[in-house]
């Protein structure tokens, strides 16, 4: 029953000093953005990286199946051999080519990023010019 009686309380004082009650809402409101703007957050903390890159190139002038060939292909031979893949899904577009490589349990994704850059760099020597 005190709980009842509380929360009466409560709603009588909301309801009878309204502006009051405004106040202290705007007071713990702004309290509240002062406090998220000044908290030192990280973007991706420690422990919740994530296990997958995504690597999207862009080509004015293919259409979906040349993209595949003269874009995808490539990029998938050779982000075929890093080390630690568990799945790698290929997707052309009108214009692009992208690759979802996701990576076993365990892997130093530092180490993956590097290595996914160099094979790429590799790859673009075969890719057409972009207009």
């Amino acid at each position: 029953m005190e709980t009842n009686d509380l929360a009466a309380k409560i709603t009588r004082l909301s309801l009878s000093r309204k502006v009051t009650v405004l106040v202290l809402f705007l007071t713990i409101l702004a309290i509240g953005l002062i406090a998220t703007n000044r908290l030192p957050l990280e973007m991706e903390p420690k422990g919740a990286e994530g296990h997958g890159i995504y690597v999207r190139t862009s080509w004015r002038s293919g259409v979906p199946l040349e993209s595949m060939e003269k874009i995808g292909i490539p990029m998938e031979e050779e982000l075929s051999t890093v080390r630690g893949l568990d799945s790698m899904y290929t997707r052309c577009s009108t214009g692009s080519a992208s690759v979802d490589l996701r990576f076993k349990q365990g892997t130093d994704m530092d180490v993956a990023y590097r290595e996914v850059r160099d094979r790429m760099e590799r790859a673009r020597v075969g890719f057409p010019d972009v207009k």
